[in-house]
């Protein structure tokens, strides 16, 4: 109750949560580097230098595909290795 009175005379409050056991859902700074998440183009894994070889806007320390652009890190097959890197099999 005190943290909601100081509404009336602090303005306004904003709380911020996510439901227990939904996983890590929020931050500013997950990964601890030197960039906030927001503008960390790997936000969950260290990547000082933000490289991004293939330009996908996702940064190669956490890019499933490195050298093939692929932004949406699809992997279908589950083999940790991105749809763009995968090799065709014939029939």
């Amino acid at each position: 109750v005190p943290l909601r009175n100081s509404a009336i005379t602090q303005g306004p409050i904003t709380f911020t949560c996510a439901p227990p056991g939904s996983g890590v859902r929020m931050g500013i700074n997950r990964d601890e580097d030197n960039l906030l998440d927001g503008l960390d183009n790997c936000p969950a894994t260290v990547n000082n230098g933000q490289a991004d070889g293939d330009s996908d806007g996702v940064g190669d320390a956490c890019d499933n595909c490195p050298v093939n652009a692929n932004a949406g890190q699809g992997d279908i097959d589950g083999d940790g290795f991105g749809n763009a890197c995968d090799v065709p099999t014939g029939c």
